[in-house]
């Protein structure tokens, strides 16, 4: 019979530290274990919390970009209808000036009628103040006119636009 040969003793004591070392695994996974096992609801808890903050920052998210969207399309609509509203007064502001440009030199040819020189008669000297002054309230009177349907055409580029009415009104 063969007997099995006696282990050195290094090799005992090798195996002797792998067993000791397996235990104190097998003990520190139990315990790592345990510690998670109560940490696992905390865990459980905070996660869940996170989902819902997640689901609400993108409830969140999508009402902006539906506001951002509304905002641009408002943009959109108002800079149209600045564009008209400059074009509108810039035709009824250039047709005026035209108007009062022509009846200005109505005005300069009229004033060009009167005599430069009147001569010693009082009446001649009358005459010509006369005419003079009714040219010159005639003058005024256009450049008054002039004044008040510029300030009309500009009255009414400045009033709110209809975007800005209906924004107003939600």
């Amino acid at each position: 019979m063969t007997s099995t040969p006696v282990p050195s003793r290094h090799t005992k004591g090798f195996l002797i530290a792998i067993t000791v070392l397996l235990a104190l695994l097998t003990l520190g996974l139990l315990v790592g274990g345990l510690a998670a096992l109560r940490l696992v609801p905390e865990a459980m808890g905070l996660l869940r919390e996170m989902k819902q903050e997640l689901v609400a920052t993108r409830v969140a998210t999508q009402e902006l970009s539906k506001e951002v969207d509304r905002m641009q399309a408002i943009a959109a609509e108002a800079n149209t209808q600045v564009a008209q509203r400059q074009r509108e007064l810039q035709k009824g502001l250039a047709s005026r000036a035209a108007k009062t440009q022509k009846e200005l030199e109505g005005i300069a040819r009229q004033r060009a009628q009167v005599p430069r020189e009147v001569g010693p008669n009082p009446l001649a000297k009358l005459d010509a103040v006369i005419a003079l002054n009714r040219i010159m309230t005639e003058e005024i009177l256009i450049l008054n006119r002039h004044f008040a349907e510029t300030q009309a055409e500009l009255a009414k580029a400045l009033a709110p636009l209809p975007v800005q009415e209906r924004a107003k009104g939600n």
